[in-house]
């Protein structure tokens, strides 16, 4: 079969791989894992995107993590299956003082109202108490 192992750059290979890595709170790990996968991401491309978001966080990297949501949210298909980008991505906003923060917090409380968490962020955010 030859030395290299063919799947290591596919995107379907490497998911499976960073959701160890990521209980193992091994980040620099699934930085480089995600990074390998999205040279041939399949369909991953946002999940990927967003694990690496996720690890560029842990490692206080919030400029990259940005990019990397940015970009996620960019390619997601379908917003409902990673609402926790809008979240992510509208909490980093916030802390930079970036007024798109209050886009990203309302996408994310619309995908998913139920949520304590979001609706805490959305009213912090917004200064809106939420339909309640």
């Amino acid at each position: 079969m030859g030395h290299t192992n063919i799947n290591e750059t596919k995107g379907s290979y490497q998911l499976s791989n960073i959701d160890h890595l990521l209980q193992e709170e091994r980040y620099e790990e699934v930085v480089l894992g995600a990074t390998n996968g999205l040279k041939n991401p399949e369909s991953f491309e946002a999940i990927l995107l967003f694990q690496r978001s996720y690890a560029y966080i842990q490692l206080g990297d919030s400029e990259k993590a940005i990019a990397d949501l940015e970009q996620c949210i960019n390619v997601l298909e379908n917003p409902e299956e990673l609402p926790q980008a809008f979240y992510n991505l509208a909490l980093l906003y916030d802390e930079n003082g970036d007024e798109r923060a209050i886009e990203m917090i309302q996408k994310a409380y619309q995908l998913n109202p139920t949520e304590q968490r979001v609706k805490e962020l959305y009213q912090t955010i917004t200064g809106n108490k939420t339909g309640e």
